[in-house]
């Protein structure tokens, strides 16, 4: 589902990566016309800093804290080009896409977990201490 690009190629790139200079890394996606997903990465070297600055973006993407303010600047884009339809039309996709990772989540917990007791035996029992 994921492609990914690891290298820096000047050549190749379609985003002007220089413009601003203290640009240290970056992590795009973008989607083709044939809906397959591609995740691009840059980095301007392998350097300690670049690759903890840049793991604060890769422990970030999975929070939720990063996908609201990313649903909000996105929402901002739309109500300024007068598409409030079209935003209302994307967060239901978002809301459904995110039901089915619930679901999908669940259903691996229930199967991960099927035929354990959860909860309702303590982990030490009274007796065991005695």
């Amino acid at each position: 589902m994921f492609n990914f690009f690891k290298k820096h190629n000047p050549e190749k790139d379609e985003f002007e990566w220089n413009k601003p200079q203290d640009i240290q890394s970056a992590l795009t996606y973008y989607v083709k016309t044939d809906g397959e997903i591609f995740v691009d990465v840059n980095l301007v070297d392998y350097s300690k800093e670049t690759l903890d600055n840049f793991s604060k973006v890769l422990a970030g993407i999975s929070s939720l804290r990063f996908q609201l303010q990313t649903i909000d600047m996105v929402k901002h884009g739309f109500l300024e080009s007068g598409k409030t339809e079209e935003f209302k039309q994307l967060l239901t996709q978002i809301v459904l896409f995110s039901r089915e990772d619930v679901q999908a989540m669940e259903s691996f917990t229930n199967e991960r977990f099927k035929g354990e007791e959860l909860g309702e035996e303590p982990c030490i029992k009274p007796s065991d201490m005695l």
